[in-house]
């Protein structure tokens, strides 16, 4: 079984999708004992979102080379199960996502990378 890392940010729908996406092409391509998932702090945040991933996101990974397996998938608010199955944690900007981990998952705060 694959270790698991799991990419956070506030609304799923464009740094930790594209970290997620970007993460397992490059551990498939390697060989790479790792699988990663992408979830939302605040999925609320993106209300304004126009469809399941930002085609800034898209065209970045298409600029390289990445097959856009998943994008079709709509953002994800994180759940307590996301956190204890996954064997490293990293939200993308501390600044910004330390108080959402603080105000909603104040138990995994500490568990956190930055």
């Amino acid at each position: 079984m694959a270790n698991k890392i799991l990419f956070l940010c506030t609304g799923n729908y464009y740094r930790s999708r594209f970290a997620e996406i970007l993460f397992n092409s490059l551990a498939s391509e390697t060989g790479l004992n790792w699988r990663a998932d992408s979830r939302a702090l605040a999925l609320e945040k993106g209300v304004n979102n126009v469809g399941p991933m930002s085609r800034y996101a898209i065209a970045a990974l298409e600029q390289r080379g990445i097959k856009l397996a998943g994008v079709e998938r709509y953002p994800i608010q994180v759940q307590a199960r996301d956190f204890e199955e996954a064997d490293v944690i990293i939200a993308l900007k501390e600044t910004e996502h330390r108080p959402y981990l603080l105000a909603r998952y104040p138990d995994w705060v500490d568990k956190v990378e930055y």
